[in-house]
């Protein structure tokens, strides 16, 4: 008896088979690049970033001799409260880029009555303090699992990749610091781009360096602007990591929500 054989399905089944995977949940998801966000994600976002902030405003209160009330206001406005050890998933500190975490952090600051530019000097003179260089370096966490799944990657073929809000400087400083930049082929960050996130420039900018389609690609981030540039950048597979951003809120844009890193073998 003749069979027809379906060549369309099995150049995609062939193709399918011979990209690397990683498992979730028992199920296989096959990709030829990962691309990874950084805070939140490979970053653990409250250990690293909660304790850095903490300091910048301790510093900004010591050098202007703000009333204690203005911590509160610092901290307001970047969304964070450090008494709960908290930060809002969808503010300024998780997803803005360096220079709107600046911007804001300088209005607050001139809202005590400093000069506006006297206010930016002194913001900027306490970010360069705190975050750059070996305190930064000192300070940062990985996540569970993010050196781990990073092995595993390069392991099985993956290529792999950084997107990030940050400064492409920083970010490879970071990733140099908790071992990562071995394991990752391009970092870039908001600085790289036309467009941020949530815009698909980061995505596209990377595939097009390492000749792999978006839908090839899959995307791990801990924020709804992640997810939403997988989206608009058509990725084949979208992972929220639920850290700062609540599981059902990731859920609406994410494919597939997991606690942690961990849960990805």
């Amino acid at each position: 008896m003749f069979f027809p054989i379906n060549y369309a399905m099995r150049k995609k089944n062939f193709q399918e088979a011979v990209l690397p995977y990683i498992e979730i949940a028992g199920e296989k998801h096959n990709a030829g690049l990962i691309i990874f966000d950084k805070d939140g994600t490979l970053l653990d976002f409250r250990q690293t970033w909660l304790k850095l902030f903490s300091r910048v405003i301790k510093s900004l209160m010591e050098k202007i001799s703000l009333k204690p009330e203005a911590s509160l206001k610092l901290e307001k406005i970047l969304g964070m409260d450090l008494a709960a050890w908290h930060i809002d998933g969808s503010g300024p500190l998780a997803m803005g880029t360096s220079f709107e975490v600046n911007t804001l952090l300088s209005g607050c600051v001139y809202t005590e009555g400093i000069k506006w530019n006297e206010s930016v000097s002194l913001v900027t003179q306490t970010i360069d303090e705190v975050l750059t260089g070996r305190v930064r370096a000192e300070n940062l966490v990985s996540a569970p699992g993010a050196i781990e799944l990073l092995k595993l990657a390069k392991q099985r073929g993956f290529a792999a990749a950084l997107a990030t809000n940050d400064d492409t400087e920083h970010a490879k400083e970071d990733m140099q610091a908790i071992g990562a930049a071995p394991y990752l082929d391009i970092i870039i960050g908001a600085d790289s781009v036309a467009n941020t996130k949530p815009a698909p420039d980061m995505i596209y900018h990377i595939c097009s360096k390492l000749g792999i389609k978006p839908k090839n690609t899959i995307m791990i981030g801990d924020t709804l602007m992640d997810a939403i540039m997988g989206s608009n950048a058509g990725v084949k597979l979208n992972i929220g990591i639920a850290e700062i951003v609540p599981r059902e809120e990731l859920l609406g844009k994410a494919d597939i929500v997991l606690n942690s890193l961990e849960e990805i073998s």
